[in-house]
Parts: C-alpha cells; sequence; structure tokens
C-alpha cells in the first residue's frame, strides 16, 4: 500500500492542473496561427461573449474609456495587468 502525504497529493494534483492548462494554451495558440484573426474573434466569443467586427482600437477609444473610470477602477485594472503578465511569464517557461 502506498500512502502519501497530504501535501504530496497537493502538488501532484498541481501539476495536473498544470499539464492540462499548458495543454489548453498550446491548442489556443495553434488554433491563432493556423486561422489568425479568426480564431481571434471565435475566442472572443467563446470566452467574453462578444462579437468583434474589429480587432484594433484606436488611441481615441482607448483615452475616452480610461476618462470614464476612476482611480479605484484604473489600480484594479492595473493589478488584473500584473496577474495576467505573471500567468503569462509562467505559461511560456512552461511550455518551453
Amino acid at each position: 500500500m502506498n500512502i502519501r502525504i497530504i501535501d504530496d497529493i497537493s502538488s501532484i494534483r498541481k501539476d495536473i492542473i498544470k499539464e492540462d492548462h499548458i495543454r489548453i494554451v498550446k491548442e489556443i495558440i495553434d488554433n491563432v496561427r493556423r486561422y489568425g484573426d479568426q480564431a481571434l474573434r471565435d475566442y472572443a466569443k467563446r470566452f467574453d461573449n462578444i462579437e468583434l467586427d474589429e480587432l484594433m482600437i484606436s488611441k481615441e477609444e482607448i483615452d475616452n474609456a480610461y476618462n470614464r473610470i476612476n482611480e479605484k477602477e484604473i489600480k484594479a485594472l492595473e493589478e488584473m495587468i500584473r496577474r495576467v503578465k505573471k500567468v503569462e511569464e509562467e505559461t511560456l517557461d512552461a511550455l518551453n
């Protein structure tokens, strides 16, 4: 009988989750390479439930959106950006 400690099981679970995430990210990257902008539109619809006509937005649109939010929302967006960058770095490291 093989008994494992809880911490060991926790790390195994994290590895399994990480492997699954890596597989999904690789699939998304492959689809974007194959299908380009159409894949991006499909993922926007799938994950964000929006249909995009254009993938680029103008500086004016960015400025208008920025001027409509308050300092607390700006801080929240900055934190979100920091977290996304961290996940991106970890994912890229895992893919290599």
